[in-house]
Parts: C-alpha cells; sequence; structure tokens
C-alpha cells in the first residue's frame, strides 16, 4: 500500500483534493457545443409544427447552464490536515464555505470509522469528519496513516 500523507521535518501533511480531469474552458466548450445542437435540433422541430419542443429545448440548456456552475463552484474543493509539534490543523474549502479547526496533538484521537467510513478526528465534544475528497476504498489506509502521525 502506499502513502497518502506527506512526511515533513515537523511532522506530518495530508492535502486532498477532487480529481478534476477537465478544466473549466473545455467542460464550457462541450456545454456550448451540446447547448447549439439542442437549439438546433428545437428550433427544426419548431419550424416543422412541433412548438413545444423549442422550449424543453430552453429548459434542457438552462440545466447545462446549472452544471457547469455547479461544477466550477466545486473544483477548488479541498482538505488539508497539517500535524506539527502539538499542533492539529484542519482545513476545508467546499464550494463557497470555508473552515478551520485547531485542535491540541496530545488530546486528539482517531475515532473508528462509522456508516460514512470518513476518518472521524475527535478532541473532546469538538469533532471533524476528513477524507471527502478520497475515495472509499483508501479511507481506511488514511485512517491508520493519521492514527500513526499522531502517535509518532
Amino acid at each position: 500500500m502506499g502513502t497518502i500523507g506527506i512526511k515533513k521535518e515537523n511532522g506530518y501533511e495530508f492535502f486532498l483534493k477532487r480529481n478534476c480531469s477537465i478544466s473549466p474552458i473545455q467542460l464550457a466548450v462541450i456545454f456550448l457545443i451540446l447547448g447549439i445542437i439542442s437549439l438546433s435540433i428545437g428550433a427544426i422541430f419548431y419550424i416543422f409544427g412541433a412548438t413545444l419542443i423549442l422550449p424543453f429545448a430552453f429548459l434542457e440548456i438552462f440545466a447545462l447552464f446549472a452544471a457547469y456552475f455547479y461544477n466550477a463552484m466545486h473544483a477548488n474543493d479541498y482538505e488539508r490536515l497539517n500535524i506539527e509539534n502539538d499542533h492539529v490543523f484542519f482545513e476545508s474549502m467546499f464550494g463557497r464555505r470555508h473552515s478551520e479547526e485547531n485542535f491540541r496533538r496530545s488530546l486528539t484521537r482517531v475515532l473508528p470509522s462509522e456508516r460514512d467510513h470518513l476518518v472521524h478526528i475527535v478532541q473532546g465534544q469538538r469533532n471533524i469528519h476528513f477524507g471527502k475528497n478520497l475515495h472509499a476504498t483508501l479511507r481506511p489506509l488514511l485512517e491508520m496513516e493519521v492514527k500513526h502521525a499522531l502517535r509518532s
């Protein structure tokens, strides 16, 4: 098994980011071509008398537009966990929501995965869920590495 975290001179860093295999410009071009095709088909049917096809073509273009902006909003989602000296620092970005948490390393524990299989990092009543941007089959490895990083 490989490693997920990066060992630094004074701790560990885990940086998980979404896998975006297409750039926003490429996606915009593909959606634009799909919209033009849909609108062309709708216009042809409208000319031949099927008038209800064109409103559905516009509805499809609206759905493509909404999907593009949803994808663009979440293209930069990430999670970062830094374990350094006596501090555990968690930072995440999900859409426009940015959150940060600071824990003391000596009081921080990793709980066993539950139904969502995310890594649960707990200190007292405060907890975070880590690993949303990692495939579910790799999360047990992430949990083991975070436990190891907290102990060493």
